[in-house]
């Protein structure tokens, strides 16, 4: 060899570049793949780099490393020893490979010095190589050489060797397994294997066996919110620039996916060429070609599924993203839009609206962008392939079935344009119900009690009727739609042949035959797609529109008004401020079926605001009723609309970046205890954190001082005690509690209290006022209080402001506003004060059932899924089935299914024996057609069209009932759904969560109506052709038999690992998707709370745990249905296998073999689509399931039923008897009532006073039957209440609630919703509660068509509550129960309201705290635990010194005037 390179430097270039021009093409691929791995390198930053993890150790990894570095050594060795004997080209190739791949050898295997990121890179970079290599090996060497084998070797090994592992890159979503897993795991997704099958031999999935994946970083966050806040462009194309590099990924591999869809048809024209006649094929070819077709089969199966996975992980993406952009701008939206307790409504979206952005808009966009591929890459590249085949198969025939594709396109844009806007209706009448659906969740069970429930139920039946009619509309047009479509195919087959043979002269062979129909039946696919593509961009773009447009709204100006940098300002009030609340209210008019907007009369406002609050010192802000006091506050916080001037108050910053003072450790900042106490889903301990660390022994001290410690020890768990959806276990007295716990425990140095007293009785406000509002806790912070409670305030405040119709009218201490005449409260004196000893608690507990389970601290656990999915799936499509129809219905549903099914094989049967026609009548040498053979085409082709003709009729009208069906469905499952729910008991309501119901109502129920039966109708269409396809291919092939029960069995084994797993991720999802939905709605409803805190970021953070929580089973479930899939489509893809080995072997005729050839082609396509479709009537019928479930448990949960209807004057004097009667609120609670009797007689005032846990608003309850009693008796005029019609006995009484219930809508519907009195009736209702005043507006309506927003929060608390005694008045009847329903009302106003309340004539029950309220009642009856203590005239119990009511008279800051007012009473009725 020395000698042979012992030549003169010329001939060494000489040879040099003869060896160079040889090496052409190896240096032109290696050139390209240097440059094109440099710029892989060059994408990773080195801070990634840095940051990467080195190549994961294992026994597999490092034995392939090291045999690959054995063949790469073996390469090097051979060529060299074949480049020094011959110098043959091929050897030249293997050195120029073998050199630069063992460099990227070397480069995979570098330390972890901020280069192991180029081991990744050159993973795959390799992998392309050793392919490219195997290729020129067997080129150049031959497919048997040593060469080409030890290259396989190479691939083989690349293939499978693990890849380095890698933190999230930007196209794919990390997760335990995925990112170590080597190539060839990668695209089959045996990184699932460990998981499925642990899932599969333990027989569940606990939810520490699933990964999370890592599905943002925060530097993508930062760059998406960036991109899609910019001003320029819409938020469409914002997403298309931020995802355009992962779909320009997604369509590659989409696009190699439409390319070998069409391989097994070409072959297949090899084949049946060769089984036609003598070919130059042997019978080995011919089974080359059909192993051809297996491999080609399994290649598009996982180009397949890699580009659905990719799509997948773009929509998992695109979903959170857009998630947390809608749930950021919620944070931000002004406290008008639907707020629970401030400013009218705006022209803005409500709670009902985002929270169908929520579950259905935003599910849309990600549909659409998981499926993008489909739209530009996919689909188009099938069309295009498949008319260039048929082209070439049939010449320009082929394109007589393109004119009636391209025919069809203004039919189809038609019906797409009707859809798009048929979306929109559905969309806004979908809104409508759910928003009335919503409204009546939050409040259902006040609802219940003052029987509203017919009137909502009735409401909501007719919204559900107009969505109804709409979605009949798009039944219609999806049934024309798809009938076309469906059968399309077939037109354009019956168009192109009958040209071709009939107009063309042509012989229709059955290899020209087949595979046109085959490609036909490809072209059926991309078509039906398309059908899907149209509907999916409608919804798209009205998704989008919708989305975008909620984030175009406008935006609180807190930030604005107050400012956002940390300092403090060190004062606080207003300098010639002047603030309005909007003047339109766009609330949905409950009595109206447009919801159209309403010009509100009159609007609030506080006008030209000029003083400054004490800093820390006691501030009081009172007034009456409706003055403006909570607007006051709102205004402070920034959250009312600011016309003119300043405001003076700490910047609304985070409460995280706030400077914390060294001394007394307090920030800054604010919080803020709302009138309509806000509470979370959570503990009672967490609730008082609100995200602060736990200081022991200041929590202690909150507890003491707000008078919490009594309420604890009768909570199952104490303070871990979960308190409920909105606090319903809780009292409204604890409520409240729980929410001033939690501004005392925080940091902020100023706290805004709005009433926070008015629902706690006299001796807790006298507590709470003294340990908490001015005790050790509050010193050296500003307390700015709202508050009826003058007497008791007052002569503690440094500061008091006295507001009337939004005009401050004075302000200074105490002495000078007494000086001034304005405080009349203060009269006759503050009187005697005596502190108990003992602690207080609040008006009740009633030890509501609180499920001890739900005591826990902490987030629940999710080894097993919290909340079922509902019955089992057999019986819940029973059920949905049994729903749609009768007998007859099913009858004919199921002779049309099985109808155009045996049409569908008719009309390729017919296909048959029309080219077997064809070669028999075409045998003359001058290729021409005798005139009865032509004749005979005819008739064969007369058939064709007839049979397509039964075909699209039968399609059409089996899609038409359907219609029929599903709708019939829709309506019988909502209505039941409704009626159940609304005729639950209580007690369901707190088992199940505002989530869960409202995710049922709202997403699950539009899968029940939209998705369910046309998914589950293509399902069950796929499984009877795959049924028909095997029938078929085993009446051909006999020998198919036994293959096809192995493979059965294999399709089993495969389906059964996969439902292991599937049903649990699916029950993970379910749960923690009713978290979310839970967490989004205490966050709408309780914005303002959160962003007086400084809380927003705390609450994206938790926002974003919620949604990685739920993206973890959404991940894995989308990852193992990929996995099914794959394994599925291998499987089928032996059927093509087998069936075409057994066909080439046997002595059928070409045409029938064609025939089933063609059918085993596409058994792989039609399990992908029955795989396809399967998967999303699953989780449909999971949706259906959840429905069901909520349906049989609320059924279940049924209150007790009573037949008689007593007569109409019932009850005639109000007469109310309690004999002996014992209550509990569950079979393990102690009674909450214990041998209760008395009397109340007619026209009685009757007050129920006592203190935690005595049973006053049980015993209210079992009045109007909201707890069922154990034992004895309630009579009223005589009749047993459990005899009486349920309805027809809360219709008949009057109840107003604590927590003042208002709907969206017109004064005059929620006074009276039912319509049964006239104007001049509902006006002087309002009158004589001191609402109404034509002449001024002083707090008071002049209109009864003035429209309230939602939950009334465009007036004030005090206003709410006077509405509801209005509407009680204007009931008129003769049992009337107020649970302490003057609490939020200001002093001057009680007296009216009292006065009112002694002008009716009927039995007054009133639950009192302020015991003013009812000192001069007829009796007043003292509880405790359960039991009566006393009953009798106020005068007379408080001359009983160890008395219950005298102990609490002894406590109240107005002893003195109580008892004069007892006093006076006595004296009145015994003079009388």
């Amino acid at each position: 060899m020395s000698q042979e390179w012992d030549v003169a430097p010329a001939a060494v270039v000489t040879d040099f570049v003869e060896r160079c021009s040889q090496l052409h093409l190896p240096l032109v691929i290696l050139s390209a793949s240097c440059i094109l791995l440099t710029w892989q390198l060059r994408k990773t930053s080195p801070a990634q780099q840095r940051t990467a993890q080195p190549p994961a150790k294992s026994v597999r990894g490092a034995f392939l490393t090291a045999l690959e570095g054995l063949l790469l050594a073996t390469t090097l060795s051979l060529n060299w020893e074949g480049l020094a004997a011959s110098a043959s080209a091929s050897s030249r190739v293997g050195i120029t490979f073998g050199s630069y791949l063992g460099g990227l050898y070397v480069l995979s295997l570098l330390p972890p010095t901020g280069l192991e990121h180029a081991g990744r890179v050159t993973r795959y970079h390799s992998a392309a190589l050793y392919a490219i290599f195997l290729l020129l090996s067997a080129v150049t060497s031959g497919a048997d050489s040593i060469a080409t084998n030890v290259s396989l070797s190479l691939l083989i090994t690349a293939l499978l060797s693990p890849r380095p592992h890698q933190k999230d890159g930007p196209l794919e979503l990390d997760a335990t397994g995925e990112s170590q897993s080597s190539i060839f795991g990668l695209w089959s997704f045996a990184w699932l294997d460990g998981m499925l099958f642990k899932a599969w031999r333990t027989g569940s999935l606990q939810s520490r066996d699933v990964p999370e994946p890592a599905l943002l970083t925060a530097a993508d966050k930062l760059v998406i919110r960036t991109k899609l806040r910019r001003p320029s462009g819409s938020l469409v194309q914002s997403l298309l620039r931020y995802f355009g590099p992962q779909l320009a990924v997604q369509g590659v591999v989409a696009v190699a996916w439409a390319v070998l869809t069409f391989m097994p048809t070409l072959l297949l024209r090899s084949i049946l060429q060769f089984v036609e006649g003598p070919t130059e094929s042997s019978i080995e070819e011919a089974q080359g070609y059909v192993v051809l077709v297996f491999v080609t089969s399994v290649l598009a199966s996982a180009a397949e599924a890699r580009t659905i996975w990719l799509g997948q992980k773009i929509g998992l993406r695109l979903k959170t993203i857009l998630i947390g952009e809608v749930y950021h701008k919620a944070l931000r939206r002004p406290m008008a839009v639907g707020s629970s307790s401030g400013g009218p409504e705006g022209q803005t979206a409500d709670i009902g609206t985002i929270m169908n952005l929520f579950t259905g808009d935003i599910n849309q966009l990600a549909d659409l962008g998981a499926n993008m591929h489909q739209v530009w890459a996919s689909v188009p590249v099938q069309i295009f392939m498949a008319v260039t085949l048929l082209y070439w198969t049939l010449g320009l025939s082929a394109f007589a079935g393109i004119v009636v594709m391209g025919l069809m396109v203004p039919v189809n844009s038609r019906i797409a344009r009707s859809l798009g806007a048929n979306h929109m209706q559905v969309m806004a009448a979908s809104d409508a119900r759910i928003q009335s659906t919503t409204e009546m969740m939050r409040s259902i069970r006040v609802i219940k009690l003052i029987a509203w429930d017919s009137f909502f139920q009735q409401k909501i039946g007719d919204q559900r009727a107009a969505e109804l009619k709409v979605l009949d509309t798009r039944y219609m047009l999806w049934t024309i739609s798809a009938t076309i479509w469906y059968g399309l195919p077939l037109l354009i087959t019956f168009s192109s042949f009958f040209c071709y043979t009939i107009i063309g002269g042509n012989s229709l062979t059955p290899s020209l035959t087949f595979t046109s129909l085959s490609l036909f039946n490809l072209l059926k696919s991309p078509l039906d797609d398309l059908i899907s593509i149209i509907g999916r961009v409608q919804n798209f773009l009205v998704a989008a529109m919708r989305v975008e447009g909620f984030l175009d709204e406008e935006e609180t100006e807190k930030h604005h008004v107050l400012g956002s940098h940390t300092g403090g300002q060190g004062e606080i009030g207003f300098e010639h401020a002047t603030f309005s609340w909007p003047g339109q209210s766009k609330a949905a008019d409950l009595s109206s079926k447009d919801g159209k907007t309403t010009e509100n009369p009159k609007s609030f406002s506080l006008k030209n605001l000029d003083f400054k609050f004490k800093v820390g010192k006691l501030n009081i802000v009172i007034g009456a009723t409706g003055s403006g006091k909570s607007s006051l506050l709102h205004a402070l916080l920034g959250e009312m609309p600011l016309v003119s001037g300043n405001v003076r108050m700490p910047a609304a910053a985070s409460r995280e970046i706030l400077p914390k003072d060294e001394k007394t450790d307090l920030v800054e900042g604010v919080a803020f205890c709302a009138q309509e106490a806000w509470l979370t889903n959570n503990t009672v301990r967490n609730n008082i954190l609100f995200g602060q660390p736990l200081i022991e022994e200041r929590y202690r001290a909150v507890l003491q001082a707000c008078a919490l410690k009594p309420d604890l020890k009768i909570l199952p768990q104490g303070d871990l005690t979960s308190v409920g959806e909105g606090g319903v276990s809780l009292s409204g007295g604890q409520k409240q509690r729980v929410s001033l716990a939690r501004a005392v425990y925080s940091n902020a140095r100023h706290l805004l209290l709005d009433d926070c007293l008015s629902a706690v009785d006299a001796h807790t406000a006298s507590w709470v006022f003294e340990r908490c509002i001015t005790g050790r806790l509050m010193q050296g912070r500003t307390c700015i209080l709202a508050t009826h409670n003058v007497a008791l305030t007052a002569p503690g405040a440094d500061y008091i402001l006295r507001i009337d119709n939004g005009t401050v009218v004075a302000a200074g201490s105490q002495q000078d506003l007494a000086v001034q005449g304005q405080l009349p409260e203060l009269a006759n004196g503050p009187g005697n004060h005596a502190t108990p000893e003992g602690v207080p608690g609040d008006r009740e507990a009633d030890q509501k059932p609180v499920d001890e389970k739900k005591g826990k601290e902490g987030e629940k656990s999710d080894s097993h899924a919290t909340e079922p999915a509902g019955p089992n799936t057999r019986q819940t499509i029973i059920k949905y089935l049994a729903s749609m129809g009768g007998r007859k219905y099913w009858i004919s549903l199921v002779v049309f299914f099985v109808a155009q099914q045996v049409g569908s094989i008719t009309v390729n049967w017919w296909v048959q024996r029309l080219s077997n026609a064809t070669v028999e009548v075409q045998r003359r040498e001058d290729n021409t057609i005798e005139e009865s053979h032509s004749w005979r085409l005819k008739h064969y082709f007369a058939i064709y069209g007839l049979l397509l003709a039964v075909y699209f009729a039968v399609g059409f009208m089996r899609l038409y009932m359907l219609s029929i069906g599903s709708l019939t469905a829709s309506v019988r499952i909502h209505d039941s759904l409704l009626k159940s729910v609304l005729s639950a008991a209580l007690k369901f309501f707190d088992d199940k969560s505002f989530g869960q119901l409202i995710g049922v109502f709202s997403g699950d129920m539009r899968t029940v109506d939209q998705d369910l039966a046309m998914l589950a109708i293509a399902t069950l269409h796929f499984v009877g052709s795959l049924i028909a396809t095997t029938i078929l291919i085993v009446f051909i092939t006999p020998q198919f038999s036994l293959p096809a029960i192995l493979i059965s069995l294999v399709y089993y084994f495969i389906t059964k690992v996969y439902i292991s797993s599937s049903s649990d991720l699916k029950a993970l999802e379910s749960t923690r998707q009713s978290r979310v939905l839970q967490h989004f709605h205490e966050t709408l409803s309780g914005t303002v709370t959160i962003r007086a805190y400084g809380a927003e970021r705390e609450y994206l953070t938790q926002s974003s745990a919620l949604l990685r929580k739920l993206n973890q089973p959404s991940f894995f479930l989308w990852a193992t249905e990929r996995w099914l899939v794959l394994r599925l489509s291998l499987t089928s893809a032996f059927v093509s296998l087998f069936a075409g080995s057994f066909s080439i072997r046997s002595n059928g005729d070409a045409g029938t073999i064609g025939l089933s050839m063609s059918y085993a082609i596409v058994f792989s396509e039609q399990v992908l689509w029955l795989i396809r479709y399967y998967m999303v009537t699953i989780q449909n019928m999971t949706a259906l399931q959840r429905v069901c479930g909520c349906l049989d448990e609320s059924t279940g949960a049924q209150e007790a039923k009573s037949t008689r209807e007593p007569s109409k004057e019932w009850p005639s004097s109000g007469f109310v008897e309690y004999r002996t009667v014992s209550a509990r609120y569950a079979a393990h609670l102690d009674p909450v009532l214990r041998d209760l009797s008395f009397q109340v007689r007619p026209l009685e005032r009757v007050g129920i006073v006592g203190r935690t846990g005595a049973g006053k608003s049980s015993l209210a309850l079992t009045l109007l039957r909201g707890l069922e009693i154990e034992s004895g008796q309630i009579l009223i005029d005589g009749l047993d209440t459990k005899t009486i019609d349920l309805h027809t006995l809360r219709s008949r009484l009057s109840y107003v609630p604590q927590d003042p219930t208002l709907f969206a809508g017109t004064l005059r519907l929620n006074l009276d919703p039912y319509n049964e009195h006239t104007d001049e009736e509902v006006l002087d209702a309002l009158k004589r509660v001191g609402l109404f005043d034509s002449s001024e507006g002083r707090g008071k309506f002049t209109d009864l068509s003035f429209t309230l927003a939602e939950r009334g929060s465009n007036i004030s608390q005090g206003q709410r509550q006077l509405v509801c005694i209005a509407s009680s008045v204007l009931k008129g009847s003769k049992v009337v129960v107020l649970d302490e329903a003057t609490a939020s009302i200001d002093h001057e106003s009680d007296i009216k309201i009292q006065a009112c309340i002694r002008s009716m004539e009927a039995t007054v029950i009133t639950i009192a705290h302020r015991l003013r309220t009812v000192i001069d009642y007829d009796r007043i009856l003292s509880l405790d635990a359960g039991c009566m203590k006393e009953c009798d005239h106020s005068w007379e119990l408080l001359q009983q010194k160890n008395g219950v009511f005298r102990g609490m008279c002894d406590a109240a800051v107005d002893r003195e005037e109580l008892f004069a007012l007892s006093k006076a009473a006595w004296d009145s009725r015994h003079t009388a």
